[in-house]
């Protein structure tokens, strides 16, 4: 079996595919290149935005849609994000509902859909996240081939995205700098998953839907969120490094006491 990932050089896309090519023949599409530790892997430079699907998806059962514009990137280009992420997986839908080879598709999105409250910065993204999967959910309703949606967490890994700040943390903590957790952002719960975990989560569930046994929608995160500060707290626990909670309004690092002081308050006013 054939399995096509968009999105493939991705963090999540490239770890998938090292993962499903133990056992299944894969083939990446992105515009960047593959990382080195792919090795010798079926890959081609592809534009969601510009480039016909049809010549690669018709060699393919399945597809497995990584492919997405993220913050901080669909903030400073939102009609990019526009083009990727909600007029992209509208062309995705059509191509495998129009290739006679391809029999299910999986969309890959995020935790954040479900959230009530998120940050003004994810906003753009999380409408984005939404409407794909509305677009999804139509195709599951009325389309001929087999559809699932798989929501993840925020990724933790080895070559997690940079701008997280898992990796902002650990950076600076090897790098023997304090860890600058933002005083806004302090006790903002965070849903994560290790990326074994759901690149193993990822295909047994392609497997499902592939079958015709699988959920419509299923989420894959670590039962229990986790805020910010015990983030920090957790890299100063393993590399002895000090944490300075930084005021975004001015730049300047508050003193331990300003925060504790906000925290009391806080959590006094949750119960």
């Amino acid at each position: 079996m054939k399995v096509l990932i968009t999105g493939g050089c991705g963090f999540l896309g490239s770890e998938l595919a090292q993962r499903m090519k133990q056992t299944f023949e894969v083939a990446m599409l992105d515009v960047q290149k593959p990382p080195p530790f792919l090795g010798d892997i079926d890959y081609a430079c592809f534009d969601l935005n510009k480039d016909d699907l049809s010549p690669f998806i018709d060699e393919a059962d399945m597809l497995i849609h990584c492919a997405v514009i993220q913050v901080p990137r669909i903030n400073s280009e939102p009609w990019l994000g526009y083009r990727i992420n909600v007029l992209g997986i509208q062309k995705v839908c059509e191509a495998v509902e129009e290739s006679e080879s391809c029999k299910a598709m999986v969309h890959v999105s995020t935790h954040e859909v479900g959230e009530e409250h998120v940050e003004e910065r994810s906003r753009l993204y999380q409408h984005t996240k939404l409407i794909q999967e509305k677009i999804v959910e139509w195709y599951q309703q009325v389309g001929k081939k087999r559809y699932g949606i798989a929501r993840i967490g925020t990724l933790l890994g080895e070559h997690m995205n940079p701008n997280t700040a898992a990796h902002i943390f650990v950076k600076n903590a090897l790098d023997g700098k304090p860890v600058t957790p933002y005083a806004h952002s302090l006790l903002r719960p965070i849903h994560y998953i290790d990326i074994e975990d759901a690149c193993r989560l990822i295909q047994n569930y392609a497997e499902q839907v592939l079958v015709g046994t699988s959920a419509p929608l299923v989420t894959f995160t670590y039962p229990t969120p986790i805020t910010i500060l015990e983030l920090a707290k957790t890299v100063q626990a393993l590399t002895n490094a000090e944490i300075q909670v930084v005021n975004p309004a001015t730049g300047q690092l508050m003193h331990p006491a300003q925060t504790i002081s906000r925290i009391i308050k806080a959590w006094k006013e949750q119960k």
